[in-house]
């Protein structure tokens, strides 16, 4: 693969239509898998008679150092209506001993921009 002035990494190959199975790994021979958050995924398919770009994200890899050291944003969309505007709103869990008045877990309100 190369990488481009963009930070990205790509590689081409002739297009011919059949479906294509492929993986990532960090050096050959090591069996470090493209993680999502921790879970193994299978293998990426693509039907190359279908697109002629395939754009991946690498969220982590497998048994590296910091592959799991990502944020996790939790957005509530949408409220029952019957819930006073005045109101805060928090979110408790096991992640901080279900402590449901601590600051750093209220919700901020926000405008939400619809770009479509």
């Amino acid at each position: 693969m190369t990488r481009n002035n963009n930070g990205q990494y790509a590689f081409s190959m002739p297009r011919k239509n059949y479906d294509l199975e492929f993986k990532f790994t960090v050096e050959a021979g090591i069996p470090l898998k493209l993680i999502p958050y921790g879970f193994d995924i299978s293998n990426r398919e693509a039907d190359l008679s279908r697109v002629d770009t395939i754009f991946i994200e690498i969220e982590g890899w497998k048994d590296l150092p910091g592959s799991f050291d990502k944020n996790v944003t939790i957005i509530l969309s949408d409220l029952p209506p019957q819930t006073p505007a005045e109101d805060n709103i928090y979110l408790a869990g096991n992640f901080n001993g279900w402590d449901p008045n601590r600051l750093k877990f209220r919700f901020e309100k926000r405008m939400m921009v619809d770009i479509s």
